[in-house]
């Protein structure tokens, strides 16, 4: 949503499969994180470089009170990739008594910031979770959240952007040191990890890679860079064939909206 309608909704249902209801909030709160304390009070994370907390009223649907600034500032930890170093996307959690928020920084480049106080309204200290771009040079593993496993692991989903093909989700398995949730190992993505011990017995699969075009719908291996236009490819106009059919050109000399 946009800055007209506020940025933030939460959407409700008793069931997965719906209905769904959806309040949208016209307070901004850029690129939040909902978080249900354990005494019952319920808070958004968010902002841009200044981290702010404001407090929801009980059902979630309003804003109670004012937003309160809890972070503002750079960070001592050096890095190794390029990009600013404004935080966002705020994820918030209590663990052990204690309040952690991981946020992205850096942009597209960018690595992972966690901050940590023993009061939700600070002050927080910071230490740097994740920095590597190993997987894909150039661009850093950040944004997500973490998970915790029945059998007490934690996990993060994490995103990469990686050009065209867009933000691919990344799993990386969280230690704590020192009380920190550093990811991957030692905060360096290791590549190939040790699946997530979930407790059951799953048949490997391979991902897809060729396609014979035999079937009505396309692979998995299969995605648009953009929302498809359904008259303009076809399964069926030849058989054992992809179609595609050429839409719109751009103007190749169209620079900064101007011809």
């Amino acid at each position: 949503m946009g800055h007209g309608e506020g940025n933030f909704c939460v959407c409700e249902a008793e069931k997965a499969e719906g209905p769904w209801t959806r309040t949208v909030f016209p307070d901004y709160l850029y690129d939040p994180g909902l978080f249900f304390d354990d005494d019952g009070r319920v808070y958004v994370a968010h902002g841009q470089g200044t981290i702010y907390l404001t407090e929801l009223n009980a059902d979630a649907r309003s804003v109670k009170s004012k937003a309160v600034e809890i972070w503002r500032g750079g960070f001592k930890d050096s890095h190794t990739l390029g990009g600013g170093f404004s935080m966002e996307g705020s994820h918030m959690y209590k663990i052990n008594g204690m309040y952690y928020i991981t946020c992205p920084a850096g942009g597209t480049g960018g690595w992972q910031i966690c901050l940590r106080s023993k009061n939700i309204l600070g002050p927080y200290e910071h230490h740097l979770i994740m920095d590597d771009d190993r997987s894909y040079p150039g661009n850093g593993l950040h944004q997500g959240g973490m998970v915790q496993l029945k059998n007490g692991d934690w996990w993060f989903i994490i995103m990469q952007d990686r050009g065209a093909i867009g933000r691919v989700p990344c799993l990386v398995p969280v230690k704590w040191v020192d009380g920190w949730p550093m990811l991957g190992a030692d905060g360096k993505d290791a590549i190939v990890y040790n699946k997530p011990a979930t407790g059951k017995k799953v048949k490997p699969h391979t991902v897809a890679t060729t396609d014979e075009f035999n079937t009505a719908r396309l692979g998995l291996q299969w995605q648009w860079n953009h929302n498809p236009d359904p008259s303009r490819w076809s399964l069926t106009a030849r058989k054992g064939y992809m179609r595609l059919t050429a839409s719109k050109a751009d103007d190749i000399n169209r620079v900064g909206g101007k011809r």
